[in-house]
């Protein structure tokens, strides 16, 4: 037992130490193939169709770059430190603080685990059916679909690294016949605009990957260097994320179809589209399953990470079969608001009032709690949700206007209260 909890040793609670660290590529493929799954297809699916293609190729890459320039600063930070997002946050919540920050979060990036591997049973449950043959329940492939993604996180940041050096460039290659088949199919048609205003599709687009930003410090803290940092987040945001966007908004805008698996099926792609699907679930969710674990790390600090992996992906499992997720995707979608805040909280420590000085022995004499982290938290997640629902317009995006009023607030509370 000694010798597997050296196996699956991720540094869940110190610094990640030199021998363990890898190149900014190695990050990128991991990142790139946490960001190739299921949801994000259809969501590339609706901003294609509702944009029109050529917008839609702007908006991606427009937000590429948002989206690369702020998580290039949190890879600095966490290639400096070395630290979890969850370890990084004790320094601004305080020891007991960042405990319940990172409880909410848990529950949030535990019920997408859940909701991805579920989407992905009923689109399996699809495919066969399609093909000819008689499906099993979709729990069946809901639970085979979990055991892989649990034993891939068992291993933490190494599991994630070998699984996606093999699956990324599968799932490119079949990315890419999707879009040859698409083209054969349908052909080259000229695309008109779509409805959605261009604003609002790079808005949207830097919605949907906004807390992988957030949370990037999480697999940032291998980086050799700080250039390793910042290439990772350019490679896997600035462009990794526009091309896996445009590579299914294609087939998308081409075909006239609003449901992605619908188009797969359509141009008869089934056996090839059901590997895509396995693949992307397995990556994302086992990325998902690493975050959630590393979350609960923080929370728990007794109990071994790989046990905590094992717990974590049961009640994910439990999370997808119960039937409360539909009316629980309402609640994630909430609690997702309260992510992209943290990051303007850490940067605003670190950067600007730490001056880029963390030191891992004081993580043993923090205080329990800084309520100045809390206020801006609260705050900067409310600007957020009234700046989503059109009441409050800072910077045309609602993420971005949270983060901002986040690392406005703590900075100049902070500076205040230091002075008196």
């Amino acid at each position: 037992m000694r010798k597997f909890d050296q196996i699956t040793e991720d540094y869940s609670r110190q610094p990640v130490p030199d021998s363990a660290t890898v190149t900014g590529l190695r990050i990128t493929v991991v990142m790139v193939g946490a960001v190739i799954t299921l949801p994000i297809f259809f969501v590339a699916a609706q901003l294609g169709h509702s944009l029109g293609l050529r917008n839609a190729i702007i908006a991606f890459f427009v937000a590429g770059v948002f989206l690369a320039g702020l998580a290039g600063a949190a890879g600095v930070l966490a290639s400096k430190t070395r630290l979890t997002t969850w370890l990084i946050l004790k320094y601004s919540f305080g020891g007991m603080g960042a405990k319940i920050v990172s409880a909410f979060i848990g529950i949030t990036v535990l019920g997408w685990y859940g909701a991805t591997v579920e989407m992905f049973a009923r689109a399996v449950v699809a495919i066969v059916r399609d093909l000819g043959g008689t499906p099993m329940d979709n729990r069946v492939y809901l639970i085979i679909a979990s055991i892989l993604m649990i034993a891939i996180a068992l291993f933490g940041f190494k599991g994630l690294d070998r699984l996606s050096r093999l699956a990324l460039p599968i799932m490119l290659v079949l990315l890419g016949s999707l879009v040859y088949t698409a083209i054969s199919t349908f052909g080259i048609l000229e695309q008109s605009v779509g409805e959605m205003p261009l604003s609002q599709g790079i808005s949207a687009t830097i919605g949907a990957f906004i807390v992988a930003v957030a949370m990037f410090p999480d697999v940032c803290r291998y980086a050799r260097s700080s250039k390793d940092a910042v290439q990772a987040s350019w490679l896997s945001f600035g462009l990794g994320v526009p091309i896996v966007l445009l590579l299914a908004a294609i087939p998308i805008t081409l075909s006239g179809e609003q449901d992605f698996l619908k188009v797969i099926l359509t141009i008869g792609l089934g056996v090839p589209g059901l590997v895509l699907l396995l693949l992307a679930t397995w990556t994302t969710n086992a990325f998902n399953l690493y975050s959630s674990s590393l979350v609960f790390a923080t929370i728990i600090e007794r109990v071994q990470k790989w046990k905590l992996v094992i717990v974590v992906g049961i009640l994910g499992t439990l999370v997808a079969l119960l039937p409360i997720l539909d009316n629980f995707l309402y609640f994630l979608n909430f609690l997702a608001a309260l992510v992209p805040p943290l990051a303007g909280i850490y940067l605003s420590d670190y950067f600007v009032l730490n001056k880029q000085e963390y030191d891992a022995e004081d993580l043993k004499q923090l205080p329990a709690f800084r309520p100045v982290a809390f206020v801006a938290w609260i705050l900067g997640s409310l600007v957020g949700l009234f700046a989503n629902e059109g009441k409050i317009a800072l910077t045309s995006v609602p993420a971005a206007d949270a983060i901002l009023t986040a690392f406005l607030i703590y900075t100049v509370l902070s500076y205040v209260l230091k002075n008196k």
